[in-house]
């Protein structure tokens, strides 16, 4: 058991928010979790009571099993729990037993649960094309950009400057953010305009194959019923994304 939490038939469907743990047994997005680990190389531990191993990395997994290097002072053990942080995000767990070691792999069952420990309010999901935003100030020019991303705390996206035109600076403020958000499959368009605005938390420099688009962070400042209306969008898009999932498996 994961922090009190059972795998369930709401759970296997999407996401569940407890608290400050949010958790899903969707096998279809464990995998492309997992997938995800392996192909960018994301180093784990193997967590059992009184025991955390030095990091190590998955190797390979589908959904019978999962394989990882064996850590160099591994101990038995048959339940464990896989961990992992990547910069500046929460930490992530997923739930499993050992099923066996054969050489320097340890094969571990198909997790049951993965949960991510933080607040629903920074859990992050990806936007389709055609998610735009637009920040409005009496001090600074017009801010506007691609979606990435967003949350109920805050909005990722890409502004393209053009013309040698500056990016803002961390922590500026915009008085109103005003948000288009789409679905990729829906004609479905939801707005908002944030009244009390945002400010900037984060930027990325240009990277060498996109030399004028800085990626933006930024902290949304909304009021419940804002909150309430983007949290309409953002279940929507994650039960969107998990029929994505579940048909291309098929």
């Amino acid at each position: 058991m994961l922090f009190g939490i059972r795998p369930s038939k709401a759970s296997d469907r999407g996401w569940i928010y407890e608290k400050e743990v949010q958790y899903t047994s969707n096998k279809e997005a464990i995998l492309q979790e997992i997938k995800r680990l392996i192909k960018e190389g994301t180093w784990v531990e193997i967590r059992t009571p009184g025991y955390r191993s030095p990091p190590t990395v998955i190797v390979a997994a589908d959904k019978s099993f999962v394989q990882v290097d064996k850590p160099i002072d591994w101990r038995q053990a048959s339940d464990i729990v896989l961990g992992y942080r990547e910069k500046g995000k929460p930490w992530n767990f997923m739930g499993t037993r050992v099923k066996g070691l054969k050489g320097d792999s340890l094969y571990l069952n198909f997790p049951t649960l993965w949960a991510i420990l933080e607040r629903r309010e920074y859990f992050r999901i990806s936007c389709p094309p055609g998610s735009a935003v637009k920040c409005y100030s009496e001090k600074f020019p017009l801010l506007e950009g691609n979606i990435t991303d967003i949350s109920l705390g805050g909005v990722g996206f890409e502004f393209v400057s053009k013309r040698g035109a500056s990016p803002p600076k961390q922590y500026q403020k915009y008085n109103t953010v005003s948000l288009i958000l789409r679905l990729l499959e829906s004609k479905d368009i939801f707005t908002l305009d944030v009244k009390k605005g945002g400010e900037v938390r984060r930027i990325s420099i240009p990277g060498r194959y996109s030399l004028n688009i800085y990626r933006i962070g930024m902290r949304l400042f909304m009021d419940r019923e804002e909150s309430e209306e983007l949290s309409v969008y953002i279940r929507r898009r994650e039960l969107e994304i998990l029929r994505i999932l579940n048909r291309d498996k098929s």
